[in-house]
């Protein structure tokens, strides 16, 4: 330190004036310590250079020359080689404090050490070092204990504000970011407080992506892929390359079956009831389990561990792969539907149109339709009985009309009346019942049916059955049996009221027959009356009776 010219004064008043040649030192003169005559030199008090001494430090400089005319105070490092280091003060206030301050080193640095360990080291780069005096970065922090935290950020805020706690910018400050504190709702925030992106990065790549715009990208720089006009995609999951897949996963822990492993649930303006939630269930196992679809907290679907898709329900029925519980409707863009539902008795399949009952085709494109065989040879193949309350239509969309019959025609049906069948001709009339005249001509017979009553040889009348004429049986039995029948009876006169009657009684038989019926032959009427046969109302075999023979 070269203090020639100055003038050193004690707080005792004493004034030492330092020479201000060069060389060796005269009477009164300080050196530092290269005095040939002085070894040391003791000043007690404390001490002003340029100035009177302060009782606010032992030594109080106060600069000259250049120094001064900036308003500052200058001390300097002097070396062998020059200036090493300079401690100044502008007028402003400002305490600078320079190593190599006429860069005529070729490297210098500037270190703080507290009980002998480096502090803070700042090298030529203009680099600083906390707790290291190595770095590539313009500031590098090494905590030499393990565990330590290594950085501490602590601001101060309004009850209900916020502060940054850590601001990052841009030269110009055009794109800014910062670590904030919300005390708002005691929350901290990192991210860019300017219109740009958020990216986060590993192996220094880009792996997720939040825009401007909140849309979240994972695998990919631009989310909203689909780019809908009404919304914006919130989160784009896509694979990093061509060779990979976009897999969005959800760990859950459950151990329980049936348990809820994972959620994606949907709200709409912080609602506490979900639109709409997508969940997985656990099975049996850790590997099986179910996929349910949702909407307003109610299960709506469900896919369970073996492929069978639910709706309407969560039980499964063996054997089926789709199963909807309730009214199942397949809709056109005509408005018109396919309606399959079970009514409580039977399943029912039904077409409309515009709300109204239509037409329904099975197998419109080809191939047979079975009912009761799963081996159809034939369009139409019923295995069973069938029942028809309606008309039977032909080839020809007809119907028929009454009396004809369905013939084939080798490729469809035709309905036809007997003059059309091949070979088959003749004539009829009206409620008579037909009959071949020949073998291969039909015409009328003598029984009349008018759907009431028939007549035999004449038109029906009154009773249920009429006939002009005798009625003959077969040639009479013995009578050795124990039951009776009717045999070699005719029939005469005219029919009478049915309250005029005969009872006939024969082994224990009773039975009442009308009068219009009499014996032919006297040898009947002697068989009932030699078997014990009794004829009430009877005055002999000229009287009505009916001859009940044993068989």
């Amino acid at each position: 330190m070269d203090l020639r010219g100055q003038e050193i004064k004690n707080t005792y008043g004493n004034v030492v004036t330092v020479g201000s040649s060069a060389g060796a030192p005269t009477t009164g003169e300080l050196t530092n310590g290269q005095n040939t005559s002085f070894t040391s030199t003791y000043l007690g008090g404390n001490f002003g250079i340029g100035s009177a001494p302060t009782a606010y430090g032992s030594l109080n400089v106060l600069g000259i020359g250049s120094a001064a005319s900036a308003g500052g105070a200058i001390i300097d490092i002097v070396g062998t080689s020059g200036r090493l280091a300079s401690i100044y003060t502008e007028a402003s206030g400002k305490l600078v404090l320079t190593a190599d301050p006429t860069n005529a080193q070729a490297s210098s640095a500037l270190e703080f050490n507290v009980d002998g360990s480096n502090a803070m080291f700042i090298d030529s780069s203009l680099r600083v070092g906390i707790g290291t005096t190595s770095g590539t970065s313009k500031a590098n922090i090494l905590s030499p204990t393990v565990a330590q935290t290594v950085l501490t950020l602590e601001g101060n805020y309004a009850s209900s504000g916020s502060v940054e706690l850590l601001e990052f910018n841009r030269s110009g400050g055009a794109v800014s970011g910062a670590i904030k504190y919300q005390d708002a709702d005691t929350s901290m925030s990192i991210g860019t407080t300017t219109s740009h992106a958020f990216i986060f990065n590993t192996a220094d790549a880009e792996r997720m992506r939040i825009t401007s715009t909140g849309n979240v990208g994972i695998g990919t720089s631009s989310p909203n892929l689909s780019g809908g006009s009404s919304g914006s995609t919130i989160l784009t999951v896509s694979a990093s390359s061509a060779s990979r897949n976009g897999i969005l996963e959800l760990n859950g822990t459950r151990s329980t079956e049936n348990d809820y492993v994972a959620y994606v649930r949907m709200f709409n303006n912080g609602a506490a009831t979900p639109v709409a939630d997508i969940a997985a269930i656990r099975g049996a196992s850790d590997t099986t389990g179910s996929l349910t679809i949702s909407t307003s907290n109610s299960e709506r679907m469900r896919i369970n561990s073996t492929g069978q898709v639910l709706i309407g329900t969560s039980n499964a029925q063996s054997g089926t792969k789709l199963q909807v519980a309730g009214v199942f409707d397949v809709w056109s863009s005509s408005n018109t539907l396919l309606r399959s539902r079970h009514d409580g008795t039977l399943g029912l399949i039904q077409a409309y149109t515009g709300g109204a009952a239509a037409n329904i085709g099975i197998n419109t494109e080809g191939g047979n339709v079975g009912i009761g065989t799963t081996s159809p040879s034939q369009t139409l193949h019923v295995s069973g009985s069938a029942r028809i309350t309606g008309a039977i239509y032909d080839s020809n969309n007809a119907a028929g009309t009454s009396g004809q019959v369905l013939s084939s025609t080798g490729t469809g049906t035709d309905w036809v009346s007997l003059s059309e069948i091949s070979g088959v001709d003749g004539t009829g009339t009206a409620n008579y019942i037909s009959k071949w005249s020949d073998t291969d001509t039909i015409t009328n017979s003598q029984i009349q049916d008018d759907g009431t009553t028939v007549g035999i040889g004449q038109a029906p009348s009154t009773a249920k059955l009429t006939v002009s004429g005798d009625i003959q049986t077969a040639a009479p039995e013995t009578t050795t049996a124990s039951a009776w029948k009717l045999g070699n009876v005719g029939l005469g006169g005219v029919f009478v009221g049915a309250a005029d009657y005969v009872t006939v009684s024969v082994g224990g038989l009773v039975v009442k027959l009308p009068i219009a019926i009499f014996l032919r032959t006297q040898d009947y009427y002697d068989r009932v009356i030699a078997d014990g046969g009794t004829f009430e109302g009877l005055l002999g075999y000229e009287s009505a009776v009916t001859i009940l023979k044993a068989e």
